[in-house]
């Protein structure tokens, strides 16, 4: 998937759902530069107020939710016609052990009324 198709689907998920106050993923994603610059998809999202953040090399702790949600999905989403479906449930109806078996949604959607007043 090249940068530009990842910043609109990442637009259009944002604009049904929401924007993140921040984004981690590993640090081998093709959306790396190796040269010491920035990266695109960075540049898109500091210019949406949305800190990037790349997970060091050999710290498992630091990309251990990507790593969880990558294992689930490899043993879960197969029962799930779509990939949406899935990403439905893994958000709305799974309960999760870390975050004291809360949904995410709550957890997320109640970080963002916290920030706004609510």
């Amino acid at each position: 998937m090249h940068s530009d198709s990842l910043e609109n689907l990442f637009s259009r998920k944002a604009a049904a759902r929401g924007s993140p106050t921040s984004i981690s993923r590993g640090s081998w994603n093709v959306r790396s530069t190796y040269r010491g610059g920035i990266s695109e998809f960075t540049k898109f999202c500091t210019g949406n107020g949305i800190e990037h953040i790349v997970t060091s090399i050999r710290r498992p702790s630091t990309i251990g939710k990507i790593e969880a949600f990558h294992e689930a999905y490899t043993i879960e989403a197969s029962i799930y016609p779509a990939h949406n479906e899935f990403v439905n449930y893994w958000n709305y109806e799974r309960p999760h052990q870390g975050i004291g078996y809360l949904y995410p949604a709550d957890v997320y959607f109640k970080d963002l009324l916290t920030d706004v007043g609510g």
